[in-house]
Protein backbone atom coordinates (compact mmCIF):
# COMPACT_ATOMS: atom_id res chain seq x y z
CA UNK A 1 0.00 0.00 0.00
CA UNK A 2 2.93 2.32 0.70
CA UNK A 3 4.23 1.91 -2.85
CA UNK A 4 0.74 2.57 -4.25
CA UNK A 5 0.43 5.69 -2.08
CA UNK A 6 3.75 7.12 -3.24
CA UNK A 7 3.11 6.26 -6.87
CA UNK A 8 -0.47 7.51 -6.99
CA UNK A 9 0.25 10.77 -5.14
CA UNK A 10 2.17 12.06 -8.17
CA UNK A 11 0.30 10.00 -10.76
CA UNK A 12 -3.36 9.43 -9.70
CA UNK A 13 -4.06 7.54 -12.93
CA UNK A 14 -1.90 4.70 -11.60
CA UNK A 15 -4.76 3.92 -9.20
CA UNK A 16 -6.91 3.05 -12.21
CA UNK A 17 -4.28 0.88 -13.88
CA UNK A 18 -3.54 -0.98 -10.64
CA UNK A 19 -7.26 -1.62 -10.07
CA UNK A 20 -7.60 -2.99 -13.60
CA UNK A 21 -4.51 -5.15 -13.17
CA UNK A 22 -6.14 -6.85 -10.17
CA UNK A 23 -8.71 -8.33 -12.55
CA UNK A 24 -6.02 -10.86 -13.47
CA UNK A 25 -5.79 -11.97 -9.82
CA UNK A 26 -9.55 -12.50 -9.79
CA UNK A 27 -11.01 -14.66 -7.04
CA UNK A 28 -7.56 -15.87 -6.05
CA UNK A 29 -7.21 -12.52 -4.33
CA UNK A 30 -10.03 -13.26 -1.85
CA UNK A 31 -9.41 -13.10 1.89
CA UNK A 32 -11.56 -14.21 4.80
CA UNK A 33 -12.94 -12.06 7.61
CA UNK A 34 -13.02 -14.46 10.57
CA UNK A 35 -15.15 -12.26 12.83
CA UNK A 36 -18.05 -12.03 10.37
CA UNK A 37 -17.70 -15.30 8.47
CA UNK A 38 -17.42 -13.35 5.22
CA UNK A 39 -14.87 -12.94 2.47
CA UNK A 40 -13.78 -9.97 0.45
CA UNK A 41 -11.49 -9.32 -2.47
CA UNK A 42 -8.14 -7.63 -2.07
CA UNK A 43 -9.44 -5.52 -4.94
CA UNK A 44 -12.19 -4.24 -2.61
CA UNK A 45 -9.61 -2.97 -0.14
CA UNK A 46 -7.52 -1.47 -2.92
CA UNK A 47 -10.48 0.39 -4.42
CA UNK A 48 -11.58 1.69 -1.01
CA UNK A 49 -8.02 2.81 -0.27
CA UNK A 50 -7.72 4.43 -3.71
CA UNK A 51 -10.98 6.34 -3.23
CA UNK A 52 -9.95 7.92 0.08
CA UNK A 53 -6.39 8.53 -1.10
CA UNK A 54 -7.57 10.37 -4.20
CA UNK A 55 -10.06 12.50 -2.27
CA UNK A 56 -7.35 13.48 0.22
CA UNK A 57 -4.75 14.18 -2.48
CA UNK A 58 -7.26 16.28 -4.44
CA UNK A 59 -8.04 18.29 -1.30
CA UNK A 60 -4.31 18.69 -0.59
CA UNK A 61 -3.63 19.91 -4.13
CA UNK A 62 -6.72 22.17 -4.09
CA UNK A 63 -7.99 20.35 -7.16
CA UNK A 64 -11.59 20.90 -8.14
CA UNK A 65 -13.30 17.54 -8.57
CA UNK A 66 -15.90 17.16 -11.32
CA UNK A 67 -18.55 14.76 -10.06
CA UNK A 68 -19.70 13.80 -13.56
CA UNK A 69 -23.02 13.02 -15.20
CA UNK A 70 -23.52 9.78 -13.27
CA UNK A 71 -23.31 11.38 -9.86
CA UNK A 72 -26.92 12.54 -9.41
CA UNK A 73 -28.57 9.18 -10.27
CA UNK A 74 -25.82 7.42 -8.30
CA UNK A 75 -26.40 9.62 -5.23
CA UNK A 76 -30.15 9.06 -5.39
CA UNK A 77 -29.70 5.32 -5.81
CA UNK A 78 -27.30 5.08 -2.86
CA UNK A 79 -29.70 7.13 -0.73
CA UNK A 80 -32.55 4.72 -1.51
CA UNK A 81 -30.25 1.74 -0.93
CA UNK A 82 -29.32 3.12 2.51
CA UNK A 83 -32.96 3.76 3.41
CA UNK A 84 -33.89 0.27 2.28
CA UNK A 85 -31.39 -1.08 4.80
CA UNK A 86 -32.50 1.31 7.52
CA UNK A 87 -36.13 0.21 7.25
CA UNK A 88 -35.07 -3.43 7.73
CA UNK A 89 -33.35 -2.76 11.04
CA UNK A 90 -35.82 -4.96 12.95
CA UNK A 91 -35.96 -7.70 10.30
CA UNK A 92 -32.29 -8.73 10.17
CA UNK A 93 -29.57 -9.23 12.75
CA UNK A 94 -27.20 -6.34 13.44
CA UNK A 95 -24.26 -8.30 12.04
CA UNK A 96 -26.19 -9.03 8.85
CA UNK A 97 -27.13 -5.36 8.43
CA UNK A 98 -23.55 -4.30 9.04
CA UNK A 99 -22.24 -6.69 6.39
CA UNK A 100 -24.87 -5.51 3.90
CA UNK A 101 -24.01 -1.89 4.68
CA UNK A 102 -20.31 -2.65 4.10
CA UNK A 103 -21.22 -3.87 0.60
CA UNK A 104 -23.01 -0.57 -0.01
CA UNK A 105 -19.82 1.23 1.08
CA UNK A 106 -17.93 -0.99 -1.35
CA UNK A 107 -20.26 0.04 -4.18
CA UNK A 108 -19.64 3.70 -3.31
CA UNK A 109 -15.89 3.10 -3.33
CA UNK A 110 -16.05 1.48 -6.77
CA UNK A 111 -17.94 4.53 -8.02
CA UNK A 112 -14.87 6.47 -6.86
CA UNK A 113 -12.98 4.89 -9.76
CA UNK A 114 -15.37 6.70 -12.10
CA UNK A 115 -14.64 9.97 -10.27
CA UNK A 116 -10.89 9.45 -10.68
CA UNK A 117 -11.23 8.51 -14.35
CA UNK A 118 -13.46 11.54 -14.97
CA UNK A 119 -10.95 13.99 -13.46
CA UNK A 120 -7.63 12.51 -14.57
CA UNK A 121 -6.63 12.27 -18.21
CA UNK A 122 -6.06 8.81 -19.66
CA UNK A 123 -6.04 8.27 -23.38
CA UNK A 124 -8.69 5.73 -24.45
CA UNK A 125 -6.10 4.01 -26.63
CA UNK A 126 -3.91 3.36 -23.56
CA UNK A 127 -6.92 1.95 -21.73
CA UNK A 128 -7.75 -0.26 -24.70
CA UNK A 129 -4.24 -1.72 -24.91
CA UNK A 130 -4.19 -2.36 -21.17
CA UNK A 131 -7.52 -4.18 -21.37
CA UNK A 132 -6.12 -6.38 -24.13
CA UNK A 133 -3.15 -7.30 -21.94
CA UNK A 134 -5.46 -8.15 -19.04
CA UNK A 135 -7.73 -10.25 -21.25
CA UNK A 136 -4.78 -12.15 -22.76
CA UNK A 137 -3.37 -12.82 -19.28
CA UNK A 138 -6.73 -14.17 -18.09
CA UNK A 139 -7.01 -16.32 -21.21
CA UNK A 140 -3.48 -17.71 -20.73
CA UNK A 141 -4.19 -18.58 -17.09
CA UNK A 142 -7.48 -20.05 -18.20
CA UNK A 143 -5.82 -22.34 -20.74
CA UNK A 144 -3.43 -23.55 -18.03
CA UNK A 145 -6.34 -24.21 -15.64
CA UNK A 146 -8.33 -25.93 -18.39
CA UNK A 147 -5.49 -28.38 -19.06
CA UNK A 148 -4.09 -29.01 -15.58
CA UNK A 149 -7.08 -28.36 -13.30
CA UNK A 150 -10.26 -29.06 -15.29
CA UNK A 151 -12.21 -30.54 -12.36
CA UNK A 152 -13.40 -27.79 -10.02
CA UNK A 153 -15.68 -30.00 -7.93
CA UNK A 154 -13.30 -29.90 -4.95
CA UNK A 155 -14.01 -26.16 -4.63
CA UNK A 156 -17.69 -26.81 -3.88
CA UNK A 157 -16.86 -26.92 -0.17
CA UNK A 158 -15.75 -23.27 -0.46
CA UNK A 159 -19.05 -22.16 -1.97
CA UNK A 160 -18.14 -22.39 -5.66
CA UNK A 161 -20.06 -24.27 -8.34
CA UNK A 162 -18.48 -27.66 -9.21
CA UNK A 163 -17.60 -26.95 -12.85
CA UNK A 164 -15.87 -29.71 -14.77
CA UNK A 165 -14.04 -29.30 -18.08
CA UNK A 166 -14.70 -25.56 -18.43
CA UNK A 167 -12.32 -22.63 -18.70
CA UNK A 168 -12.54 -20.65 -15.43
CA UNK A 169 -9.16 -18.94 -15.12
CA UNK A 170 -8.81 -16.98 -11.86
CA UNK A 171 -12.45 -15.85 -11.86
CA UNK A 172 -13.71 -19.34 -10.90
CA UNK A 173 -16.90 -18.73 -12.91
CA UNK A 174 -17.22 -19.45 -16.65
CA UNK A 175 -20.29 -17.23 -17.10
CA UNK A 176 -18.63 -14.08 -15.79
CA UNK A 177 -15.33 -14.84 -17.50
CA UNK A 178 -17.07 -15.58 -20.81
CA UNK A 179 -18.93 -12.29 -20.49
CA UNK A 180 -15.63 -10.45 -20.03
CA UNK A 181 -14.07 -12.10 -23.07
CA UNK A 182 -17.18 -11.26 -25.12
CA UNK A 183 -16.94 -7.63 -24.00
CA UNK A 184 -13.30 -7.28 -25.05
CA UNK A 185 -13.78 -9.10 -28.37
CA UNK A 186 -16.66 -6.78 -29.26
CA UNK A 187 -14.43 -3.79 -28.50
CA UNK A 188 -11.74 -5.22 -30.77
CA UNK A 189 -14.14 -5.94 -33.65
CA UNK A 190 -15.43 -2.37 -33.60
CA UNK A 191 -11.97 -0.84 -33.29
CA UNK A 192 -10.95 -2.83 -36.38
CA UNK A 193 -13.30 -0.62 -38.42
CA UNK A 194 -10.58 2.03 -38.35
CA UNK A 195 -9.18 1.94 -41.88
CA UNK A 196 -6.10 3.97 -40.92
CA UNK A 197 -4.65 1.15 -38.84
CA UNK A 198 -1.55 -0.45 -40.27
CA UNK A 199 -1.33 -4.15 -41.03
CA UNK A 200 0.68 -4.96 -37.90
CA UNK A 201 -1.97 -3.40 -35.64
CA UNK A 202 -4.76 -5.24 -37.41
CA UNK A 203 -2.83 -8.50 -37.24
CA UNK A 204 -2.26 -8.06 -33.50
CA UNK A 205 -5.92 -7.19 -32.85
CA UNK A 206 -7.14 -10.05 -35.02
CA UNK A 207 -4.87 -12.56 -33.30
CA UNK A 208 -5.92 -11.26 -29.87
CA UNK A 209 -9.59 -11.56 -30.81
CA UNK A 210 -9.03 -15.13 -32.01
CA UNK A 211 -7.27 -16.19 -28.78
CA UNK A 212 -10.02 -14.64 -26.67
CA UNK A 213 -12.65 -16.27 -28.86
CA UNK A 214 -11.12 -19.71 -28.27
CA UNK A 215 -11.14 -18.96 -24.54
CA UNK A 216 -14.77 -17.83 -24.79
CA UNK A 217 -15.82 -21.06 -26.51
CA UNK A 218 -14.08 -23.16 -23.85
CA UNK A 219 -16.06 -21.48 -21.05
CA UNK A 220 -19.09 -23.31 -22.48
CA UNK A 221 -21.22 -20.50 -21.08
CA UNK A 222 -24.58 -20.10 -22.78
CA UNK A 223 -25.11 -16.60 -21.36
CA UNK A 224 -21.70 -15.55 -22.72
CA UNK A 225 -22.48 -17.10 -26.12
CA UNK A 226 -25.77 -15.20 -26.20
CA UNK A 227 -24.05 -11.98 -25.17
CA UNK A 228 -21.48 -12.38 -27.92
CA UNK A 229 -24.13 -13.16 -30.53
CA UNK A 230 -26.17 -10.07 -29.56
CA UNK A 231 -23.01 -7.98 -29.86
CA UNK A 232 -22.25 -9.45 -33.28
CA UNK A 233 -25.72 -8.55 -34.54
CA UNK A 234 -25.36 -4.98 -33.28
CA UNK A 235 -21.87 -4.75 -34.77
CA UNK A 236 -23.32 -5.97 -38.05
CA UNK A 237 -25.56 -2.90 -38.16
CA UNK A 238 -22.35 -0.94 -38.70
CA UNK A 239 -20.94 -3.35 -41.32
CA UNK A 240 -23.31 -6.03 -42.68
CA UNK A 241 -20.57 -7.79 -44.67
CA UNK A 242 -18.43 -8.18 -41.58
CA UNK A 243 -21.45 -9.51 -39.70
CA UNK A 244 -22.05 -12.32 -42.19
CA UNK A 245 -18.42 -13.46 -42.10
CA UNK A 246 -18.07 -13.29 -38.30
CA UNK A 247 -21.41 -14.98 -37.58
CA UNK A 248 -20.59 -17.81 -39.98
CA UNK A 249 -17.20 -18.22 -38.30
CA UNK A 250 -18.90 -18.21 -34.88
CA UNK A 251 -21.48 -20.84 -35.89
CA UNK A 252 -18.92 -23.10 -37.57
CA UNK A 253 -16.60 -22.85 -34.55
CA UNK A 254 -19.41 -23.77 -32.16
CA UNK A 255 -20.40 -26.80 -34.22
CA UNK A 256 -16.78 -27.97 -34.40
CA UNK A 257 -16.81 -28.34 -30.61
CA UNK A 258 -19.39 -30.99 -29.59
CA UNK A 259 -19.87 -29.72 -26.04
CA UNK A 260 -20.34 -26.14 -27.24
CA UNK A 261 -22.91 -27.37 -29.74
CA UNK A 262 -24.69 -29.21 -26.93
CA UNK A 263 -24.74 -26.06 -24.77
CA UNK A 264 -26.22 -24.00 -27.59
CA UNK A 265 -28.91 -26.62 -28.16
CA UNK A 266 -29.73 -26.55 -24.45
CA UNK A 267 -29.99 -22.75 -24.57
CA UNK A 268 -32.34 -22.84 -27.55
CA UNK A 269 -34.47 -25.51 -25.88
CA UNK A 270 -34.64 -23.55 -22.63
CA UNK A 271 -35.61 -20.33 -24.42
CA UNK A 272 -38.34 -22.20 -26.32
CA UNK A 273 -39.62 -23.71 -23.07
CA UNK A 274 -39.80 -20.23 -21.53
CA UNK A 275 -41.60 -18.90 -24.59
CA UNK A 276 -44.35 -21.54 -24.38
CA UNK A 277 -44.36 -21.43 -20.55
CA UNK A 278 -43.57 -25.11 -20.24
CA UNK A 279 -40.53 -25.67 -18.04
CA UNK A 280 -40.58 -29.42 -18.56
CA UNK A 281 -40.10 -29.13 -22.33
CA UNK A 282 -36.48 -28.89 -23.41
CA UNK A 283 -35.28 -27.10 -20.28
CA UNK A 284 -32.13 -28.41 -18.62
CA UNK A 285 -31.57 -28.51 -14.87
CA UNK A 286 -29.41 -25.38 -14.75
CA UNK A 287 -32.05 -23.36 -16.56
CA UNK A 288 -34.75 -24.71 -14.22
CA UNK A 289 -32.71 -23.58 -11.21
CA UNK A 290 -32.33 -20.13 -12.77
CA UNK A 291 -36.06 -19.85 -13.39
CA UNK A 292 -36.74 -21.01 -9.83
CA UNK A 293 -34.37 -18.29 -8.59
CA UNK A 294 -36.28 -15.68 -10.58
CA UNK A 295 -39.61 -16.88 -9.19
CA UNK A 296 -38.27 -16.80 -5.61
CA UNK A 297 -36.94 -13.29 -6.19
CA UNK A 298 -40.24 -11.99 -7.57
CA UNK A 299 -42.08 -13.46 -4.61
CA UNK A 300 -39.77 -11.48 -2.31
CA UNK A 301 -40.25 -8.33 -4.39
CA UNK A 302 -44.07 -8.56 -4.18
CA UNK A 303 -43.78 -8.35 -0.38
CA UNK A 304 -41.50 -5.26 -0.48
CA UNK A 305 -42.20 -3.40 -3.76
CA UNK A 306 -41.22 0.20 -2.98
CA UNK A 307 -37.86 0.08 -1.17
CA UNK A 308 -37.08 -3.62 -1.32
CA UNK A 309 -35.66 -5.80 1.43
CA UNK A 310 -32.42 -3.84 1.86
CA UNK A 311 -29.29 -3.52 -0.24
CA UNK A 312 -27.37 -6.82 -0.46
CA UNK A 313 -29.59 -8.66 2.03
CA UNK A 314 -30.85 -11.35 -0.35
CA UNK A 315 -28.72 -14.13 1.12
CA UNK A 316 -30.20 -13.47 4.58
CA UNK A 317 -33.76 -13.22 3.27
CA UNK A 318 -33.30 -16.48 1.36
CA UNK A 319 -31.92 -18.05 4.53
CA UNK A 320 -34.94 -16.89 6.53
CA UNK A 321 -37.33 -18.25 3.90
CA UNK A 322 -35.52 -21.57 3.65
CA UNK A 323 -34.51 -21.08 0.01
CA UNK A 324 -30.86 -21.69 0.93
CA UNK A 325 -29.25 -23.40 3.91
CA UNK A 326 -25.71 -22.06 3.62
CA UNK A 327 -25.23 -18.23 3.58
CA UNK A 328 -21.62 -18.58 2.41
CA UNK A 329 -22.65 -19.90 -1.04
CA UNK A 330 -21.51 -17.25 -3.54
CA UNK A 331 -24.62 -17.60 -5.70
CA UNK A 332 -26.86 -16.89 -2.71
CA UNK A 333 -26.23 -13.14 -2.70
CA UNK A 334 -28.21 -12.40 -5.87
CA UNK A 335 -31.14 -13.37 -8.04
CA UNK A 336 -29.30 -14.74 -11.11
CA UNK A 337 -30.07 -11.36 -12.69
CA UNK A 338 -28.51 -8.00 -11.88
CA UNK A 339 -31.59 -5.89 -12.55
CA UNK A 340 -33.81 -8.29 -10.64
CA UNK A 341 -31.38 -8.20 -7.72
CA UNK A 342 -31.58 -4.39 -7.68
CA UNK A 343 -35.37 -4.52 -7.93
CA UNK A 344 -35.68 -6.94 -5.01
CA UNK A 345 -33.19 -5.22 -2.72
CA UNK A 346 -33.95 -1.53 -3.39
CA UNK A 347 -37.49 -1.71 -4.74
CA UNK A 348 -39.06 0.14 -7.64
CA UNK A 349 -37.60 3.47 -6.52
CA UNK A 350 -34.01 2.25 -6.36
CA UNK A 351 -34.49 0.29 -9.57
CA UNK A 352 -35.52 3.45 -11.48
CA UNK A 353 -32.49 5.39 -10.25
CA UNK A 354 -30.23 2.47 -11.21
CA UNK A 355 -31.77 2.47 -14.70
CA UNK A 356 -31.06 6.21 -14.86
CA UNK A 357 -27.37 5.47 -14.32
CA UNK A 358 -27.43 2.90 -17.10
CA UNK A 359 -29.11 5.35 -19.48
CA UNK A 360 -26.48 8.00 -18.68
CA UNK A 361 -23.70 5.51 -19.44
CA UNK A 362 -25.20 4.83 -22.85
CA UNK A 363 -25.76 8.53 -23.49
CA UNK A 364 -22.14 9.52 -22.77
CA UNK A 365 -20.61 6.89 -25.06
CA UNK A 366 -23.23 7.33 -27.79
CA UNK A 367 -22.68 11.09 -27.82
CA UNK A 368 -19.01 10.57 -28.69
CA UNK A 369 -19.94 8.42 -31.68
CA UNK A 370 -21.94 11.36 -33.07
CA UNK A 371 -19.07 13.85 -32.88
CA UNK A 372 -17.65 14.82 -36.26
CA UNK A 373 -14.19 16.09 -35.30
CA UNK A 374 -12.99 13.05 -33.40
CA UNK A 375 -10.40 10.43 -34.26
CA UNK A 376 -11.62 7.20 -35.90
CA UNK A 377 -10.29 5.18 -32.97
CA UNK A 378 -12.24 7.18 -30.38
CA UNK A 379 -15.43 6.91 -32.43
CA UNK A 380 -15.06 3.16 -33.04
CA UNK A 381 -14.00 2.48 -29.45
CA UNK A 382 -17.05 4.35 -28.16
CA UNK A 383 -19.34 2.51 -30.57
CA UNK A 384 -17.78 -0.76 -29.43
CA UNK A 385 -18.37 0.20 -25.80
CA UNK A 386 -22.04 0.97 -26.48
CA UNK A 387 -22.49 -2.41 -28.17
CA UNK A 388 -20.48 -4.34 -25.57
CA UNK A 389 -22.28 -2.67 -22.66
CA UNK A 390 -25.70 -3.35 -24.17
CA UNK A 391 -24.69 -6.99 -24.70
CA UNK A 392 -23.49 -7.15 -21.09
CA UNK A 393 -26.89 -5.82 -20.04
CA UNK A 394 -28.46 -8.78 -21.86
CA UNK A 395 -25.92 -11.06 -20.17
CA UNK A 396 -26.94 -9.66 -16.77
CA UNK A 397 -30.50 -10.94 -17.25
CA UNK A 398 -29.15 -14.45 -16.61
CA UNK A 399 -26.26 -13.86 -14.18
CA UNK A 400 -25.50 -11.09 -11.71
CA UNK A 401 -22.74 -9.60 -13.85
CA UNK A 402 -23.49 -5.86 -13.61
CA UNK A 403 -22.80 -5.89 -9.86
CA UNK A 404 -19.69 -8.08 -10.04
CA UNK A 405 -16.66 -6.05 -8.84
CA UNK A 406 -14.61 -7.02 -11.91
CA UNK A 407 -17.25 -5.58 -14.26
CA UNK A 408 -17.76 -2.53 -12.04
CA UNK A 409 -14.05 -1.74 -12.43
CA UNK A 410 -14.22 -2.21 -16.19
CA UNK A 411 -17.41 -0.19 -16.78
CA UNK A 412 -16.87 2.68 -14.34
CA UNK A 413 -13.27 3.36 -15.35
CA UNK A 414 -14.09 3.15 -19.06
CA UNK A 415 -17.11 5.45 -18.89
CA UNK A 416 -15.18 7.92 -16.72
CA UNK A 417 -12.45 8.10 -19.37
CA UNK A 418 -15.11 8.37 -22.08
CA UNK A 419 -16.76 11.29 -20.30
CA UNK A 420 -13.39 12.99 -19.83
CA UNK A 421 -12.74 12.59 -23.55
CA UNK A 422 -16.20 13.96 -24.39
CA UNK A 423 -15.57 17.01 -22.21
CA UNK A 424 -12.28 17.67 -24.02
CA UNK A 425 -13.98 17.32 -27.42
CA UNK A 426 -16.79 19.71 -26.45
CA UNK A 427 -14.27 22.17 -25.03
CA UNK A 428 -12.33 22.20 -28.32
CA UNK A 429 -15.52 22.67 -30.30
CA UNK A 430 -16.68 25.56 -28.14
CA UNK A 431 -13.29 27.31 -28.36
CA UNK A 432 -13.26 26.83 -32.14
CA UNK A 433 -16.76 28.22 -32.61
CA UNK A 434 -16.02 31.24 -30.40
Amino acid sequence: MLFISIKSWKHPTSLLYISLAFLVLGEVGRISLPFFGQELLILDLLVLFSFFLYIFSAWWRRKNIVLGKLFIPFFLFVTVAFLSLLFQIHHFENTELFISFSYLVRFIAYFGLYIIARNETIKPYCLFLFLLIIALALAALGFIQFVFYPDFSSMETFGWDPHIGRLLSTWFDPNFLGGFFSFIILLILNVLFDRKQNKKEKLFLGLTAFILFVALVLTFSRSAYLMFFVGLVLTGLRAPRVLIVVILFFIVSIFLVPRAQERVQEMVGSMFALAINSYDYGMDETAKLRVASWEESFSIFYDHPLLGIGYDTMRYEKLNRGDITDPTIHSGSGADSSLLTILVTTGIIGFLFFLWMIVEIFHIAWKITKQQKVSPFIKNFSAGFVIAFFSLLMHSFFVNSLLLPFFLVLILITIGIEEQELALIEKKLSSTSS
